[in-house]
């Protein structure tokens, strides 16, 4: 038996063995709403917002079609390349030594705009290079978050893009750089986990953190607004037992949690 604001309910185990009774007549309506799906792909030029220019630690590579007058959409190509091939002057340019560098490097197949999914063909096509993409939103609060996290691990090379707009790929020069400022309140060096951004003094403090953060798959984190209430559903397997909690965030910054059992 469970005991709940007062009230004895029946044990959840009893419920479903005996199930409800019910007996399916008929459906009376159905609707069904679909959307074009449209996988992100970076391409046409995008640029920086003054926010992430002032951090100097983003390369933005721009390439025009002369012929055609319009943006080539291989900024995906342009930012590997000035990874591994860094200049100290005029970075964003996309020179003919770039160009003839590009030939070292099998793009075959990969179809401009980049989407994240040619992302995963490149890995396999260069087994020297990982490659891992953030996203970034500028309204209300300026949030970055991962979205893909490569999984190849121990390569030569590791590169690290920030996708605009859904449309741009961005090279990021320094990632501990890039993410201090915005999710640390240290200064100095820091070594980032990409997938939860939480920094750390040391890279061997890191590499103990990834051993169980790796196990979890990535997350954009979304914070409710000061006030809001959040309803949520608990699932728990090992009883047999579901729970909803209300986690309300007031003015005065402290947190109440209420939690009470779904039948």
């Amino acid at each position: 038996m469970v005991r709940n604001n007062g009230t004895n309910v029946e044990n959840k185990s009893v419920f479903k063995t005996n199930r409800s009774g019910w007996t399916f007549h008929s459906i009376v309506s159905l609707d069904i709403h679909t959307m074009k799906y449209k996988p992100l792909r970076g391409g046409s030029y995008v640029e920086l917002p003054k926010f992430l220019a002032a951090k100097e630690t983003l390369i933005n590579m721009r390439h025009r079609n002369v012929t055609k007058n319009v943006e080539d959409n291989e900024c995906f190509k342009w930012c590997i390349l000035r990874a591994l091939h860094p200049v100290k002057k005029d970075s964003q340019r996309i020179t003919k030594e770039l160009k003839e560098q590009a030939e070292s490097f099998n793009f075959d197949g990969i179809e401009f705009p980049a989407s994240l999914k040619d992302i995963n063909k490149f890995e396999k096509q260069n087994p020297e290079i990982s490659v891992n993409v953030l996203g970034y939103e500028e309204e209300g609060k300026k949030t970055i978050f991962p979205l893909r996290i490569s999984k190849a691990k121990d390569r030569e090379h590791e590169v690290n893009l920030l996708l605009l707009e859904d449309k741009h790929y961005v090279l990021i020069k320094s990632l501990s750089r890039f993410l201090t400022k915005q999710l640390s309140k240290c200064n100095g060096k820091r070594h980032f986990c990409l997938r939860c951004l939480n920094s750390f003094t040391t890279k061997e403090v890191l590499d103990k953190h990834h051993e169980y953060c790796e196990n979890h798959d990535f997350i954009k984190n979304v914070m409710p607004k000061r006030g809001q209430c959040v309803n949520s559903k608990i699932i728990t397997e090992k009883c047999g037992v579901n729970f909803q909690f209300t986690l309300i965030l007031n003015t005065s910054q402290k947190t109440f949690i209420t939690l009470s059992q779904i039948l």
